[in-house]
């Protein structure tokens, strides 16, 4: 892949617009009689987030409820971020190739919302191909953003809309923020920064690089329009007028990616693209919101003065907000390239998981480029922390990453892993009085289980309630086939004893080709490793089971005989593993049933 190139920008000239902001309202509130009436304030507190967005709602939420003071500052007026005032109210995906990778609070927050519209979740046991939007969960926004409070609330989280953080400093082990909203100044000390923006705000005025491309994606704003019948619309007609339009200047092609059909037959929906959408600052921000609706109104006027059939056609709905897929990225402790994701990399440090096809909009549209089967990416705890800082972190659409893997991290239930973790790290960092980026990754793990989320290493059986978790023995880990990513149906077996876990799965001895149990086993230290395959033996069972053993750029292929083993199932060699190795077992091929008890690394 081919490295773009990043424009750097210092945190002054990101923050540049909110200061000054600051001292205009300071300088106003000193010559005004009322001048009381600019209330000047004062807080303490364990943690702050900034930016109550996807990211920002989960990350409050588990750092309150692992015992932290909270408080959470949003600019805006209510929780939710896209999900809510941008209109993108299909968050996902939290499945993966049949199982489930990313649950916890979000999940927690997607699925009492779906319960309290008395609607459905998707069907996740049909598999998609790539057809993922099946995948995707539809809520009501509204409702999401009156839970989303009511458990800020309940958890003790301060919330503090309409504010700003205009300055930022780190001295003697805490920080120091101000924030202007209105007719406030606050001055927030805090132990731990979660910087939940989607910009990368607050690292930037923290003082931290940021990273930005030359040309980003475009914002879509969110709207539905009806009063016609799409059936009885001129297609030939529609498209003639449209042309004149746009060679009139009256129209541009890019802002509906050249389907003014698809805009009639969808009703509008996510169809609207609007150029170098940027959320920077508040003077982009107006840009890109007053830009949307002046295209959109204008196309409606079109549409009603010159398309037969769309006479009556009118704006049913509106989001306040377009919404904005990049800005800038942190310049994290490592940064995930495409590679990383595309592969599914194990990091000595992956702390969740993410999952999406590579989704980079264009003038054009988009065209998703798809993850192989079984890929699980991950996110290292190193690309939330921006590098060379202390006592902050940050999660969502900021995280450290190339831009062609930002484009699929940034989606919500990716980013609602990322600020989980997040807010545990910095929960966990003040217990351990130290920085995010430091605290002991077990005990890191241990607090996110506690929470129901899914870290790495570990999975969820469709309708499961609690992940299913790798046991770790002295120096050999031991993965459960339940731990494992499970393609097509696999029945738990009852004839014979486990040796991991307390029961081992079978293919049923059907679908052959179609089945297959891929094992990702992470590994603390580099150096040699036995792996074995356990599974149980019969006379019944395959004598050609094909094995897959990838390690970084290298794969080798086995074929097992599962009707002969050495007490345990069978030890598939030797391997010099830097940090994490995928096997994969497959049904593909095979003479008999295919066992797959779990899976073993020793230490040499």
């Amino acid at each position: 892949m081919k490295r773009r190139e990043f424009i750097q920008f210092s945190a002054a000239g990101i923050a540049l617009a909110a200061v000054a902001r600051a001292e205009a309202e300071e300088r106003m509130a000193s010559k005004q009689p009322n001048a009381g009436l600019y209330r000047k304030d004062s807080r303490n507190v364990d943690v702050l987030v900034v930016g109550g967005g996807t990211a920002g709602v989960v990350a409050a939420l588990q750092a309150a409820r692992a015992g932290a003071s909270t408080i959470l500052v949003e600019s805006g007026s209510m929780l939710g971020g896209t999900m809510t005032v941008g209109g993108v109210a299909f968050p996902g995906l939290f499945h993966a190739w049949g199982r489930q990778v990313v649950a916890g609070i979000g999940w927690e927050l997607v699925t009492e919302t779906v319960e309290m519209n008395d609607a459905k979740l998707p069907d996740f046991t049909i598999p998609t191909g790539r057809a993922h939007p099946r995948h995707q969960v539809r809520i009501n926004p509204h409702m999401y953003a009156l839970l989303a409070e009511d458990k800020c609330r309940k958890a003790g989280v301060e919330l503090r809309y309409y504010e700003t953080p205009v300055k930022a400093e780190f001295s003697g082990g805490r920080w120091s923020v101000e924030a202007v909203g209105k007719g406030t100044r606050i001055t927030i000390r805090c132990k731990q920064i979660v910087d939940c923006t989607g910009n990368g705000y607050m690292t930037a005025l923290a003082g931290y690089p940021v990273l930005r491309e030359d040309v980003i994606q475009p914002g879509t704003l969110m709207f539905k329009i009806g009063g016609y019948d799409y059936r009885k619309v001129d297609r030939k007609l529609l498209r003639r007028k449209y042309e004149e339009a746009i060679k009139s200047g009256r129209l541009v092609r890019k802002e509906f990616r050249n389907r003014i059909e698809g805009l009639l037959g969808g009703g509008g929906n996510n169809i609207h693209h609007i150029s170098d959408a940027d959320s920077t600052t508040s003077e982009a921000h107006t840009t890109a919101n007053v830009d949307s609706r002046t295209t959109l109104l204008e196309t409606i006027r079109f549409l009603r003065e010159e398309v037969p059939g769309c006479e009556k056609l009118k704006l049913e709905s509106m989001q306040p907000e377009t919404g904005i897929r990049e800005t800038y990225r942190i310049e994290g402790e490592y940064q995930i390239t495409k590679s990383d994701y595309i592969t599914g990399k194990v990091f000595d440090d992956s702390i969740c998981y993410a999952f999406y096809p590579i989704d980079v909009h264009d003038e054009h549209g988009v065209k998703p480029e798809h993850l192989n089967e079984g890929v699980f990416p991950t996110v290292p705890l190193r690309a939330l922390v921006p590098k060379g800082s202390q006592n902050l972190i940050v999660a969502g659409r900021c995280v450290s990453s190339d831009r062609e893997a930002n484009s699929a991290l940034r989606v919500q239930a990716s980013c609602m892993a990322m600020g989980q973790a997040a807010g545990a790290a910095a929960a966990l960092a003040i217990q351990k009085q130290t920085t995010p980026g430091a605290v002991p990754l077990g005990e890191l793990k241990a607090l996110l289980n506690r929470h129901d989320a899914i870290v790495v290493g570990e999975s969820r059986a469709i309708g499961s309630q609690q992940a299913e978790r790798p046991v770790v023995v002295t120096d050999n880990l031991l993965l459960d086939a339940s731990a494992a990513a499970i393609v097509g149906s696999w029945p738990k077996g009852k004839s014979a004893h486990a040796t991991i876990g307390s029961s081992y799965l079978h293919d049923d001895n059907a679908a052959k080709g179609q089945k297959s149990i891929t094992f990702a086993a992470p590994v603390t230290e580099p150096g040699n490793y036995a792996i074995r395959f356990h599974y149980n033996t019969h006379q019944t069972r395959s004598s050609c089971t094909p094995v897959t053993v990838k390690i970084g750029d290298q794969v080798q292929s086995f074929s097992v005989d599962q009707r002969k083993s050495d007490g345990k199932g069978f030890v598939l060699g030797t391997f010099a593993i830097q940090d994490a190795a995928t096997v994969t077992v497959s049904n593909a091929g095979t003479d008999g049933h295919v066992i797959v008890d779990g899976l073993e690394l020793i230490k040499k």
